[in-house]
């Protein structure tokens, strides 16, 4: 499973595994990820949930699952931004690279 914390990380599957991304967020204040950087032909997009927040308006954690498709390499970045402003920077940026053996 990759975290924020693994920003900027390679990491390493193999062409049997998922990959799980869980990213932290706070869908009260207006901000999502969004998936900035789309996968080619190494991985495959197989969908997002949110998980639910103990309070109402509270965080909740996205999990992103891909399911490898080719041996490769592929970089996977994420955006956290509000959605109706995308001509600014994001809040916040992360980039994995996942190479497929």
């Amino acid at each position: 499973m990759i975290t924020p914390e693994s920003n900027g990380r390679t990491i390493e599957l193999r062409s049997d595994q998922e990959l799980l991304v869980r990213l932290p967020g706070n869908p009260a204040m207006g901000y999502r990820w969004s998936l900035a950087a789309a996968p080619a032909a190494v991985l495959k997009l197989e969908g997002c949930r949110r998980s639910s927040a103990i309070q109402s308006g509270g965080p909740v954690v996205e999990i992103w699952r891909f399911t490898t498709a080719h041996t490769g390499r592929q970089v996977l970045v994420f955006d956290y931004r509000l959605p109706w402003e995308t001509e600014a920077p994001p809040a916040r940026q992360l980039s994995f690279t996942v190479t497929v053996r």
